[in-house]
């Protein structure tokens, strides 16, 4: 290896185009040695707030083709850093005129590890003796830098089209394989008949499994017509609060309303449908002002639907106006469920919490939106009331334990059952 002192180092900057160019002279380029595999190096040179260097093999390295000389542009110290690059020699009679010139796309350079890139057969050894300029070879380096990943330079990368996909199937005639008809009577005169106007919604029962159950139950029973899509007719439902049920269920959005959140609340809950049902409960809830004048009334719905956000939402206003709830509000309608002195009791330790719940009890102070998270966390059911769901983690709790314990004693056992092995041989070595 041959180091060569005099490189001369001329800069020319781009900051709008972000490249910049460094020129690199190899002097007495002619006089230096040819053979194959004898590297030079040039002076090192700064860009980016890193040294490089550049390493020429006038008779090419060990992968050059005969003739042909080898150029290699090399990180001499500094950090990691990922580039665009391009190595060139230019005639130096005509300097739009490209001898030779190797480019690279993007290039990572990290110091002691992928530092070197370039081209084993960058040009013809006799063409770069042809372009010396006053016996040095000027190489042309330019570089530029990748942006990094921020806010202000992102990558584009498409989402996952299946949710997309999915809400195109909505309502599409071509590919559903069942049809659900809602049966609606049209008012009329008094001296007629009312008008029977049935609304048809085109669904794929794949998607009903999976996301409505109790629909998909309804569309397997029906029997296919001769077309071979099975019909479903419903009179339970307004139109449009099935129309907004489906395009939850295919991935939609739905815009609720005082007007229609509850029969939304309602079909969700008839038709199996628990995430919507709790997404328009808690829109219920985040609508609704708890009054006096109202609370009885939602203490019944919320009971009635098993609604335990709602309900809990109406044990709070009760515990934190008990004053005037006693005064004004009449309990002979209150639901009389075993649970309700439970949710009581609930709200008032929710007030009184001071921090000192222990494990076995955290669960009776959660709030239903903590119960439901854990829940779902860990992949059970979400849906009921605040008993169910603390009985549903308790179980979880406990059969967890269970498998803890059956885990150590059949490790215990083992290690057992190895110690009486590992006697008995050493008896019968004894006995020998």
């Amino acid at each position: 290896m041959q180091w060569i002192r005099g490189g001369k180092d001329q800069t020319t900057d781009n900051k709008e185009s972000g490249w910049e160019t460094r020129k690199v002279v190899i002097e007495d380029y002619a006089y230096l040695r040819n053979d194959e595999g004898h590297e030079i190096e040039s002076d090192e040179f700064k860009c980016f707030g890193n040294r490089w260097r550049l390493c020429i093999y006038p008779g090419g390295d060990n992968g050059a083709t005969d003739g042909m000389a080898s150029l290699y542009i090399e990180l001499a110290s500094g950090a990691e850093i990922t580039l665009k690059y391009s190595l060139c020699v230019k005639d130096p009679k005509n300097k739009d005129e490209i001898i030779a010139k190797y480019a690279m796309g993007s290039n990572c350079f990290n110091d002691g590890f992928d530092d070197v890139s370039g081209a084993p057969n960058f040009c013809k050894q006799e063409s770069l003796l042809s372009s010396l300029v006053d016996g040095g070879l000027v190489i042309e380096v330019r570089m530029k830098q990748n942006k990094p990943l921020t806010e202000d330079n992102p990558v584009f990368v498409p989402e996952n089209p299946l949710s997309t996909n999915i809400q195109k199937m909505f309502l599409d005639e071509s590919s559903a394989d069942c049809v659900i008809e809602v049966v609606r009577k049209l008012p009329t005169s008094p001296s007629k008949k009312a008008k029977v106007e049935p609304v048809k919604f085109p669904v794929h029962q794949l998607i009903l499994k999976q996301c409505a159950p109790v629909l998909a139950e309804l569309c397997s029973n029906s029997k296919p017509g001769v077309d071979g899509i099975r019909l479903v007719q419903i009179s339970d439902v307004k139109p449009d609060v099935l129309h907004s049920l489906l395009r939850y269920v295919y991935g939609g959005k739905i815009l609720y309303s005082s007007s229609n959140i509850k029969d939304i609340i309602d079909a969700a809950d008839k038709y199996g449908i628990v995430h919507l049902k709790l997404e328009a409960e808690s829109e219920y809830v985040k609508i609704t002002t708890i009054s006096l004048e109202n609370v009885m009334d939602n203490l019944l719905y919320a009971d009635s639907k098993n609604l335990a956000l709602l309900k809990e939402t109406v044990m709070d206003f009760i515990v934190e106006n008990k004053v005037e709830v006693l005064e004004e509000v009449s309990f002979k309608d209150a639901p009389g469920t075993p649970t309700m002195m439970k949710d009581v009791l609930g709200a008032v330790a929710r007030e009184t919490k001071n921090g000192t719940d222990n494990n076995d009890n955290r669960y009776s102070t959660m709030r239903i939106s903590e119960l439901r998270k854990e829940l779902y966390e860990k992949g059970l059911d979400i849906d009921g009331s605040r008993e169910t769901l603390i009985a549903a983690l308790k179980k979880e709790k406990e059969d967890f334990e269970k498998d803890i314990k059956l885990g150590f004693d059949r490790l215990t056992n083992q290690m057992l059952a190895q110690n009486d092995e590992s006697d008995s041989d050493s008896s019968s070595d004894s006995d020998v």
